[in-house]
């Protein structure tokens, strides 16, 4: 629930607290279900193919709707990537 645009330093303890716990436990879920592959280049040891990439809430999702509000995800050009939000869920403050 936190824009990639919000500045760290404008996030309390509690919040930043909480979005680590909230990276960690998305990590440890990439992990176990063999990382997100996106390509025939991100693969196991064993040729596999990573699951994760069905569990992702935002990336990829673009004019999709929000799995926790129903609102259209938005696509932002960043860098030389793009970067996926909700902009209920996830506003710019």
């Amino acid at each position: 629930k936190v824009h990639g645009e919000t500045a760290a330093s404008s996030l309390s303890k509690p919040r930043i607290s909480t979005l680590i716990d909230a990276a960690r436990d998305v990590m440890a879920a990439a992990l176990n279900q063999g990382g997100t592959s996106f390509d025939s280049l991100y693969v196991d040891v064993a040729g596999s193919s990573g699951y994760f990439a069905r569990s992702l809430n935002a990336y990829g999702r673009a004019g999709r709707p929000c799995r926790r509000c129903g609102t259209p995800i938005v696509r932002e050009k960043l860098m030389n990537g793009s970067s996926y939000s909700c902009p209920l869920c996830q506003r710019k403050r």
